[in-house]
């Protein structure tokens, strides 16, 4: 396996936990489980910058607060309008990844996450996560071709005999899944 492919392949597996915490998001909110769909967006966004890092051959980044590495080595890649939406979304988001799970109590009164956090909490969490997804990272112009769309190997060859472009990029350019 070539360093290209092994890339790939990292990519792919950060694409894949990204959804995957992506979905849970909403199933958690409809369970009113708040603080861990905090948790999962907050999730889903740093595997998907990692995901973006690997597929440029940054690997090994092993802290959840990763916005600042991430426009370091690649924020040159972003109109100035997909910056200002990332930099108005992700920092909230890293903010979160720990106080969901942990109680506090170095204020006086014990913080309970799974009693704390309400429903707007995980609606707006939800959004920006959506927002750092669908809006910059889905439409964004990467070379390979960085999306959460994850399909089959047989989904995919069928699509790209039927000649759907988005298929091309990713067979020409793109990580497949």
């Amino acid at each position: 396996m070539t360093d290209k492919e092994r890339l790939k392949k990292i990519a792919i597996a950060f694409l894949t936990e990204s959804q995957s915490d992506h979905k849970a998001v909403r199933i958690l909110i409809k369970n009113k489980q708040y603080n861990l769909a905090i948790y999962h967006a907050q999730q889903s966004v740093e595997k998907l910058l990692k995901a973006c890092l690997a597929a440029e051959g940054k690997i090994g980044i092993y802290k959840h607060e990763i916005f600042s590495f991430f426009k370091e080595n690649i924020g040159d890649r972003f109109k100035k309008d997909e910056m200002k939406i990332l930099a108005e979304n992700i920092p909230e988001l890293e903010e979160e990844w720990s106080a969901t799970r942990y109680p506090g109590w170095e204020s006086g009164e014990i913080w309970m996450p799974s009693e704390e956090y309400t429903i707007d909490d995980a609606k707006d969490m939800k959004k920006r996560m959506e927002d750092i997804v669908y809006q910059v990272m889905w439409d964004h112009d990467f070379k390979p071709i960085i999306s959460l769309k994850v399909f089959s190997e047989s989904h995919f060859y069928n699509a790209l005999k039927r000649g759907f472009s988005f298929y091309r990029h990713v067979e020409n350019e793109g990580i497949s899944a």
